[in-house]
């Protein structure tokens, strides 16, 4: 700072929320089901040729029909929270190259953003369950894109799976019915 006569040395620090922030994945088992978000570009980094690409482990099925992307709200503070009604368009804003391998049984697949990344997107999913009860299934992600350097981050995820059981008896005797007919 100078004010016409003397210079004054000024120290800073910003932090910006969700900086660096890319990419994070979380999952969540929902009965036979693990519904899996994503969070991308939370940091608004701008990010050209921006793909996604998810793979989950073996032991669950991806539903692939589930996978929908949305856009999001982000607050003066930075705090980002996911808008329903801002639903992404395959084929306009993004496409999707699902690969399901059925030699070895690995599903994986990719998202291609059609448009330039500026903002924060939220993408949700559900598999369905193929483990036993205390096992996990985990989900790795990547995101890779061309800013002034190659914008690269990835995360993964995992959760154990519950499941409740249950065992009971009945017992029945054989009795008799009687029907009486009126007019």
């Amino acid at each position: 700072f100078n004010d016409g006569d003397k210079d004054y040395p000024l120290d800073g620090k910003v932090t910006v929320p969700n900086g660096g922030n890319h990419i994070a994945k979380s999952g969540k088992q929902n009965g036979e089901n693990v519904d899996w978000t994503v969070n991308i570009n939370f940091s608004q980094s701008t990010i050209e040729d921006a793909i996604i690409r998810d793979t989950p482990s073996t032991n669950q099925r991806v539903l692939k029909d589930t996978i929908k992307l949305f856009g999001t709200k982000v607050d003066n503070k930075g705090a980002v929270t996911i808008d329903t009604t801002k639903v992404l368009v395959e084929g306009t804003d993004y496409t999707l190259i699902f690969n399901d391998d059925p030699l070895t049984g690995v599903q994986t697949f990719e998202i291609h953003f059609l448009q330039t990344l500026t903002s924060p997107y939220v993408m949700k999913y559900s598999a369905v369950i193929d483990e036993i009860n205390g096992n996990q299934v985990s989900n790795g992600i990547a995101i890779e894109g061309k800013n002034t350097q190659i914008i690269e981050g990835d995360d993964d995820d995992y959760i154990v799976v519950q499941s409740s059981t249950g065992s009971g008896t009945g017992n029945g005797f054989r009795g008799s019915i009687i029907v009486t007919k009126k007019d």
